[in-house]
């Protein structure tokens, strides 16, 4: 019998998170379809579902932020730049979503200020933000594919020798 891989238990759990990350970034990016007090109240769990994300993917981080200034692979340091500035995108949309909340604050008893500014920079930044995260998910296609794969194949556990080497932790 096969040993179980590193971290086989993990990468079921990231694989887990970012299906659902995925989902609810669907269902946010379409406020129209959810209504406003929906998407008010998902976006506020998504950064949670996020956090879990970004916690899960923190050994690559740091592994690659080490190593940045060092000799690495051209995709590689570029995926790590991607990466911070999705995240640095997505923080300026869900802090500006905070600020122009109709719903969820105010029932948290937090009162609000609808400035235009503010919701035309959200408006505008979230639709960026989905072409970034669209390339977010093609720069790590390979890790996704392979993921659920193994996931499906019944060989998630099975022993990673012979694998993607640091492409299967990206």
């Amino acid at each position: 019998m096969a040993s179980p891989g590193p971290r086989a238990g993990s990468i079921r759990a990231k694989l887990f998170v970012n299906t659902i990350l995925l989902l609810s970034m669907v269902a946010i990016s379409a406020p129209r379809a959810t209504r406003v007090p929906a998407h008010e109240w998902l976006s506020l769990a998504f950064v949670l579902i996020l956090a879990l994300h970004i916690l899960y993917s923190w050994n690559w981080v740091t592994s690659v932020a080490q190593r940045f200034f060092s000799q690495m692979r051209g995709r590689l340091r570029f995926s790590f730049v991607w990466n911070v500035l999705l995240y640095a995108m997505m923080t300026v949309v869900m802090l500006s979503g905070l600020l122009i909340s109709v719903f969820a604050l105010p029932a948290l008893g937090i009162p609000h200020n609808l400035d235009p500014f503010w919701e035309t920079t959200h408006e505008r930044l979230a639709d960026w933000l989905l072409v970034m995260l669209g390339i977010h998910l093609g720069l790590h296609w390979q890790w996704l594919v392979a993921a659920i794969s193994r996931f499906l194949s019944g060989t998630l556990t099975a022993s990673a020798k012979g694998g993607r080497g640091a492409t299967w932790w990206v």
